[in-house]
């Protein structure tokens, strides 16, 4: 089972599994993985972790409190590739980390580790990277800071995303383009009405900045790094500042 709330990684992920397993289910939301995860058992689940109203640490502690689904490896798939982020997931949970934007090697190499190739699949199956260390195979690479650029799209980049699969580029391609009037929507909404749900706002900028990852628009995927960072640093601002005030506060009554 793939879960994933923004539908380019969906996408893509769900197309590259689909090569090497019988049968992928696809969810968009945690709610829905638990509920598929009721009904069915799974070899294998990929989990997105930030996903609204239920994230991916939560659907999977819940996946796992389920008969079918106790001992199915969970591995969470996350854009955060920050130092300490694989080790705090692993002890929510997790059973191994992914870092976006996928990178079928990877893929194929969690794939082959958690879910060992049976004898009579061996032949369509050689071309699999063989398991190595669970900690060496699935550490975060490391940050790349990326270099400016002026140029809206690299098609030699979307393939690579791809998997050098021209359809599935183009398809996703044009889902970001589709997904672009939702963004501009809420940008006119806070800058007419003074909108200020900021979680919805960062959610969708981390959606947009999702699926730019794949799509080979560096322009476009660089504005959204700068922007998403920015909300973040606001966000944990001011919870630092709350978070002071509170202890401030508490000390003045003792």
């Amino acid at each position: 089972m793939a879960v994933d709330d923004n539908p380019a990684n969906l996408k893509l992920i769900t197309a590259l599994l689909s090569e090497r397993v019988e049968t992928v289910v696809s969810c968009t939301s945690g709610q829905a993985a638990v509920q598929k995860a009721q009904e069915q058992h799974f070899d294998m689940v990929f989990m997105d972790i930030q996903m609204p109203q239920m994230d991916g640490v939560t659907a999977c502690k819940l996946i796992k409190e389920t008969q079918q689904n106790a001992a199915t490896p969970v591995v969470a798939v996350t854009a955060h590739a920050m130092s300490g982020e694989r080790d705090r997931l692993l002890s929510e949970g997790m059973d191994d980390y992914l870092t976006k934007p996928i990178d079928e090697t990877m893929l194929l190499q969690v794939l082959n580790k958690w879910v060992p190739v049976r004898p009579a699949e061996s032949e369509a199956c050689l071309d699999f990277v063989a398991p190595t260390d669970t900690n060496s195979a699935a550490e975060a690479p490391p940050i790349v800071v990326e270099k400016p650029t002026s140029q809206v799209i690299d098609w030699n980049a979307a393939l690579k995303q791809a998997a050098n699969k021209e359809d599935l580029a183009i398809d996703m391609l044009q889902m970001l383009v589709d997904f672009i009037p939702e963004v501009a929507e809420l940008a006119d909404n806070i800058l007419d009405n003074g909108f200020d749900d900021v979680e919805q706002v960062i959610h969708l900028i981390h959606k947009l900045h999702g699926s730019c990852s794949y799509c080979g628009v560096p322009r476009l995927k660089s504005i959204c790094a700068t922007i998403e960072k920015a909300f973040v640093r606001v966000t944990v601002s001011k919870t630092l500042s709350l978070n002071y005030l509170n202890c401030k506060m508490r000390w003045r009554k003792c």
